[in-house]
């Protein structure tokens, strides 16, 4: 995935947007298959729209690797001390997978590899080593064996988000987002359309800190969204504006550290 397919992948998620989700899985499955996205999706991708089907073809596929038939020869090896402990299931293979991907591990190997991001502020999210000193994120790792051919490629990550202290002071009255809450914002914030876009600066714009910014985030809606939620079996329907306005006023009403002693 490209970082800039994140916003909309965030926005799907954000709203709880299974059919929203579908479609993006299936966009990008046809990229890595290298089909052309102008044209309709071969029939074959049917099943990526039903979440309950798409699953159990996964872990179909996933019981005949090779890595899920290592771990069940594992837990067979456990059985013999923990004879109660479960079986692991296809999904958690993929999820063991996944974080070796993430993780930045180290291996007993002649080549040396040492990268080093400099960021104006400690990252949100990475699997390096920040450098508070010299304001840098650190990786280092004797690279991989190439003949284990079951381990993945390094994978290196760093998320950041820098707050706009003069627009949040002047708009709100105190910087509200910061860390996690401002790279969650801004995610969403990327995803929105033209129009929407235009919408959501028009109501910001309006916002003083000495006004009743909760009022204001309460009544906003884009032109295309009902008044309010609708409730529906299972829950309600989450709008595009649900998002922002939760995570705003949760941190508008969020005590500062003096109020919170």
């Amino acid at each position: 995935m490209k970082a800039a397919q994140l916003p909309e992948w965030f926005a799907a998620f954000s709203r709880n947007d299974k059919h929203g989700l579908s479609p993006l899985v299936q966009r990008f499955i046809a990229d890595k298959m290298g089909l052309p996205l102008s044209k309709p999706f071969p029939s074959s991708f049917a099943f990526l729209a039903d979440e309950d089907v798409m699953e159990a073809s996964f872990d179909k596929f996933m019981v005949t690797s090779d890595a899920y038939r290592n771990r069940i020869k594992r837990w067979e090896d456990e059985r013999l001390t923990n004879p109660d402990i479960e079986k692991p299931k296809p999904s958690e293979m993929f999820e063991e997978l996944l974080q070796a991907q993430l993780e930045f591990r180290l291996f007993n190997w002649d080549d040396y590899l040492e990268i080093k991001l400099s960021l104006p502020s400690e990252p949100i999210h990475t699997n390096g080593r920040w450098d508070a000193a010299h304001k840098q994120v650190l990786w280092e790792s004797n690279l991989d064996d190439r003949e284990q051919a079951t381990r993945l490629p390094a994978f290196c990550y760093a998320s950041w988000a820098a707050a706009d202290a003069t627009f949040q002071k002047n708009h709100f009255g105190s910087v509200i987002l910061t860390g996690e809450s401002l790279l969650e914002y801004c995610l969403w914030r990327a995803s929105l359309n033209t129009k929407q876009a235009g919408q959501w600066e028009a109501m910001l714009a309006g916002l003083k800190a000495d006004t009743s910014v909760v009022g204001s985030l309460d009544a906003f809606r884009f032109s295309d969204e009902p008044a309010a939620t609708t409730a529906k079996e299972g829950g309600k329907d989450r709008l595009a504006s649900d998002f922002p306005r939760e995570l705003l006023k949760s941190a508008l009403t969020k005590p500062t550290p003096a109020e919170a002693k």
